[in-house]
């Protein structure tokens, strides 16, 4: 009875301890699972990648405010893009007749 009482101690001991240090196992575990910084450069590369680009956006209305139509000038009527170009739009451009441009090839 005494050898019964014995082992009983001896594997409620061991099972005590395998409790314990199961215990303590998942609370490093959890530990280092919070204290851990992996993936932590994904939001900071995210954080800078947006931040450039409003900064840059504030830099760009901010010249387009000092420069506004030095810079750009207005696009709004339908003669703009000729204007922008110095092409007056009254000039057409012609396509090249094919004897012209024989006799300009053959000549070269």
């Amino acid at each position: 009875m005494v050898q019964v009482i014995k082992k009983m101690k001896s594997t409620a001991s061991h099972k005590i301890t395998a409790a314990k240090d199961a215990a303590a196992n998942l609370a490093f575990r959890g530990r280092n699972l919070l204290s851990g910084n992996a993936g932590e450069g994904y939001i900071d590369t995210a954080i800078k990648i947006l931040l450039a680009v409003v900064i840059g956006a504030l830099l760009l209305a901010g010249l387009y405010a000092l420069f506004g139509e030095t810079v750009l000038p207005a696009t709004s009527s339908a003669n703009s893009v000729p204007v922008l170009f110095s092409v007056r739009p009254e000039t057409k451009l012609t396509r090249l007749e094919p004897s012209f441009a024989r006799s300009v090839i053959s000549s070269t």
